[in-house]
């Protein structure tokens, strides 16, 4: 129709926006040369209808034969297409589709009063309560929820000093966290000072995971990294450290029989820690909360507790990351003791914690 009426006097439009199969059609007709179209962009523009048809469209084509009948294709094609939105082709397209799974939101009211009835009854500056799905999920739980928390921090701070315990809990919040590269979202943060708490090497602390291999992790990510450049690692160096810190992230365990290993192997008697029923930055505590030993902060080479509890007194968020009914037992006797002021607890652990502080 087009044609026709430039044939017989002119068309009565100066602008045509049409398809591509309607231009190469008008273009013979007018006896003018076909442009043919670009290989790389007839594939991209496949990968496009196959990712629109398989994730946006009303009407989602579940398998890859449905795509395939779509859009004309063989279903390995469709298959192979599907591969190259979601993986991208190496040295040509990036990938036209990223998947991401984040967690409910708002979160379940049963969580929220649990965190409402903790910072109520216990006196709490902050409290955050994860549910993992599975059991094994709840360190990476408390650690995202330890993580979220900094951001949060992060978001109008131009400087923050952190002190960090060793365990497998702040190894998880370390991982969540996602240093250096998360520091691109936040711009007004020129400085991140990252202070351990413990002096002693990896298989002489207790929980998993000692100090310098959890910061020399973040050292090497940081390297020749432009984000790394605002992340500075500090090595234990004494009680001193404490009067740097905005806020510190300890592990809160029950005494076992490993931590009686680690102490009678720095020297400490077992007369000395008497009544034991808990450890924080691996020393330990009575069912008060107060600290066992003499001096055994630098003995042990870690910050000591009568320190930690200074740092609670001035009103410095001292997280402590609990996982489990056995350990929240520990942590009612170490909150007696003013040992910390905030908390990462799951939810059997923080249910146990309403429950013995009661």
């Amino acid at each position: 129709a087009l044609h026709r009426a430039q044939r017989v006097g002119g068309a009565l439009f100066n602008v045509l926006v049409t398809d591509e199969d309607c231009a190469q059609q008008l273009l013979r007709l007018c006896e003018r040369p076909s442009f043919a179209i670009d290989g790389a962009w007839e594939q991209q523009r496949k990968r496009f209808w196959a990712a629109h048809l398989r994730f946006a469209a009303l009407k989602r084509c579940r398998t890859h034969k449905a795509v395939a009948q779509r859009i004309g294709v063989s279903e390995r094609c469709a298959g192979r297409l599907l591969e190259e939105v979601l993986h991208g082709v190496k040295g040509n397209a990036p990938p036209l589709v990223t998947v991401s799974v984040k967690p409910p939101r708002p979160e379940p009211i049963a969580l929220l009063e649990l965190e409402a009835a903790l910072m109520e009854r216990l006196g709490l500056m902050e409290v955050r309560v994860v549910q993992p799905v599975q059991e094994q999920w709840a360190y990476p739980a408390i650690g995202a929820a330890a993580a979220q928390w900094l951001k949060e921090r992060w978001q109008r701070a131009s400087e923050c000093s952190v002190g960090l315990d060793g365990g497998r809990a702040v190894r998880a919040l370390l991982e969540a966290l996602d240093l250096p590269f998360c520091l691109r979202h936040f711009p007004a943060l020129q400085r991140l000072h990252l202070f351990a708490l413990q002096a002693r090497l990896r298989e002489r602390v207790l929980w998993g995971g000692g100090h310098p291999d959890l910061l020399d992790t973040v050292i090497m990510r940081c390297s020749d990294t432009n984000e790394g450049k605002r992340v500075i690692c500090h090595p234990f160096d004494g009680d001193a450290v404490a009067e740097r810190l905005d806020v510190v992230f300890v592990s809160v365990g029950a005494f076992e029989a490993g931590d009686r290993e680690v102490l009678q192997e720095s020297g400490v008697t077992m007369g000395e820690v008497a009544g034991a029923v808990g450890t924080l930055l691996s020393q330990p505590f009575d069912a008060l909360g107060q600290p066992l030993g003499r001096g055994l902060g630098e003995r042990l080479r870690t910050l000591s507790l009568q320190r930690l509890r200074e740092l609670v007194s001035n009103g410095v968020p001292v997280f402590a990351l609990v996982r489990g009914a056995k350990r929240a037992q520990a942590a009612v006797s170490a909150l007696r003791g003013g040992l910390f002021n905030s908390l990462v607890i799951d939810r059997i652990g923080a249910e146990t914690l309403l429950h013995v502080s009661g």
